[in-house]
């Protein structure tokens, strides 16, 4: 294969990365909205594999010296325009993300006050004798 063909295939694979990390960011913002924790659990570990393969993908374009052509050129510019737009998908979750934290953090320490106050008014008693189980009859 020319490093020309190469450096163009190579670039086709690297907008098709990003465009699955795009489709995987907008699910996330569903997942955020419907406050489903595992879904969301599972694409940041899907989003995460496709930055790994998206970095790999750019180690070996920096292999390769090619001239560009213009069909990496454009193909550059919606890879840019799709980055942008996943940077914008980011900023608005991390507010949600952090409201939703902040949220979390104040039912648990709402959760471990009820506790304390259980705690202090209906203690463990603790017991003094022990019991005996006789399978014996």
């Amino acid at each position: 294969m020319l490093p020309m063909q190469a450096m163009d295939k190579l670039y086709l694979d690297k907008k098709a990365a990003v465009q699955k990390m795009l489709e995987t960011t907008i699910e996330m913002s569903k997942d955020i909205s419907d406050e489903d924790v595992n879904n969301l659990d599972m694409h940041l570990a899907k989003r995460q594999e496709l930055m790994s393969k998206i970095d790999e993908i750019d180690r070996e374009i920096t292999l390769l010296e090619a001239p560009e052509s213009e069909q990496v050129k454009n193909i550059k510019t919606e890879i840019k325009g799709m980055i942008k737009e996943i940077i914008d998908y980011d900023v608005r979750y991390k507010e949600s993300l952090s409201r939703a934290q902040f949220l979390m953090k104040q039912k648990l320490k709402e959760v471990k006050t009820g506790r304390v106050i259980n705690q202090a008014y209906y203690p463990q008693q603790k017991q003094n004798n022990g019991y005996f189980i006789d399978n014996k009859k």
